[in-house]
């Protein structure tokens, strides 16, 4: 069997029986040059080859590198946003009828955050908010506000 390569075109055939066969390569050749193709041409040998490539990988590498430091910065960012919320209705008073009291919490993944209460009464509303850091805050937190943080924490 005869193998003749030409351009686009590879001819196979045998000595004995005189049909020519040949097989039209172009998306091959377009794919080869893909490969074997740098900025500067053609690469010819072998050493163009894994310059080419080696020149490739450190680009890679480069990059990588940028789009891990862009991660970093958003994983910092989405620790700070708010992840954990929750709402606890409760009734302060045993001569007022229905939980038209409640506890309003939201934490980020650190349990930074705020909460709110809002105490109905007969004459009016008090709304309280108080600064959460990690968990706890500086100001006293009533029995049912300590227990709605506590709720969300664990959540």
């Amino acid at each position: 069997m005869r193998i003749k390569i030409f351009p686009k075109k590879i001819y196979i055939g045998n000595h004995n029986n005189h049909k020519k066969h040949y097989v039209n390569c172009d998306s091959f050749f377009e794919k080869f040059n893909h490969i074997f193709k740098t900025e500067t041409g053609i690469i010819e040998n072998a050493d163009q080859l894994i310059d080419a490539y080696s020149e490739r990988f450190e680009s890679l590498g480069s990059d990588i590198k940028q789009i891990f430091a862009k991660l970093d910065k958003h994983d910092i960012i989405i620790d700070k946003t708010i992840k954990k919320v929750g709402l606890k209705r409760f009734n302060p008073f045993n001569d007022m009828g229905g939980d038209t009291s409640f506890i309003f919490v939201m934490l980020d993944s650190l349990d930074n955050g705020i909460l709110v209460t809002n105490i109905t009464m007969r004459d009016g509303n008090r709304i309280y908010a108080k600064k959460i850091e990690k968990g706890t805050s500086v100001l006293a937190l009533s029995e049912y506000e300590q227990s709605a943080l506590n709720e969300i924490i664990s959540n």
